[in-house]
């Protein structure tokens, strides 16, 4: 299956491919990939390719015995003439030109020259493979919490807003009650209608306003709810603006010309409202 983006995984793979350090059967099935035409993954592997033909300038330097001169110039001299590439240097020469060629798998050979400072190399390379691979669970855990943590701030934020809302509401209605005259009428549901908590109206005819406190159910699309004064002629006191919990509290300003008041109630209306109040009554509360 060809990549389309290049993934923490394939660059995982491709770093410890370049190092040798996947398995036989890993490293084959990796090679199968590559040889299908995959140009994330054969990018990703150039690129981890310059980074190992580097790592041998990372090593601390190292003092050569002082016969490795003489045995290097021996070895060169018992070299048959017109020698063929090796197959891996073949490959290795392939990648430089941009083919691809999978590396082939040497036999083990005793070491003909001390191999510690590659050793050394090898090994600081597998350790910041390995860091680098942790360092990424780490990250992602890390953006995670993050996420998690920005959510409770947010849910903080919203309680703490409802809090302060809920308390300048209660401070209205103590600064209200203190009022001479003031007045508590509840209005309760009334039969038929959908259960709810009802509604506190709170009165203060020396101040000629009073101020509603609503807990109904959420009103349909189209629909609003709508506070009456019970008079003679029942006036409008307004529309009732609640959220999407059918919770509202809303401050209204009492008519001089109200008259006798025997109570309030609340209706379900069309949107926008209504002239005279429609049936049913929702909740009900005489004086």
């Amino acid at each position: 299956m060809e990549h389309k983006l290049a993934t923490d995984e394939i660059r995982d793979k491709a770093a410890l491919y370049a190092l040798g350090a996947l398995s036989q059967i890993e490293a084959r099935a990796f090679e199968n990939h590559l040889e299908e035409g995959c140009e994330v993954c054969r990018a990703e592997l150039a690129a981890f390719d310059g980074v190992v033909g580097v790592l041998g300038l990372a090593a601390p330097p190292a003092n050569p015995p002082a016969d490795l001169r003489n045995r290097l110039m021996a070895n060169i001299a018992n070299q048959p003439k017109g020698a063929a590439l090796p197959e891996q240097g073949r490959a290795q020469a392939g990648r430089s030109r941009g083919e691809f060629a999978p590396p082939v798998r040497a036999e083990r050979r005793a070491p003909r020259a001390p191999i510690l400072a590659w050793a050394v190399a090898a090994a600081v390379a597998l350790v910041a493979i390995a860091g680098l691979i942790s360092m990424r669970g780490v990250v992602r855990s890390t953006r995670e919490e993050l996420a998690q943590m920005r959510v409770e701030i947010i849910r903080v934020n919203e309680l703490l807003t409802a809090t302060q809302t809920r308390e300048s509401q209660h401070l209205q209605v103590i600064s209200l009650l203190e009022q001479p005259g003031a007045t508590h009428l509840f209005l309760a549901t009334q039969p038929g209608a959908p259960s709810s908590r009802g509604a506190d109206v709170y009165l203060s005819t020396k101040e000629q306003r009073l101020l509603l406190s609503a807990d109904m159910r959420p009103a349909p699309p189209g629909k609003v709810y709508q506070l009456w004064y019970l008079t003679p002629d029942p006036k409008s006191a307004g529309l009732v603006p609640t959220d999407e919990f059918g919770r509202g509290f809303t401050q209204v300003s009492i008519p001089s010309d109200i008259g006798t008041l025997k109570g309030m109630a609340i209706t379900l209306e069309p949107e926008g409202g209504s002239s005279q109040p429609t049936m049913p009554i929702y909740v009900l509360g005489t004086t």
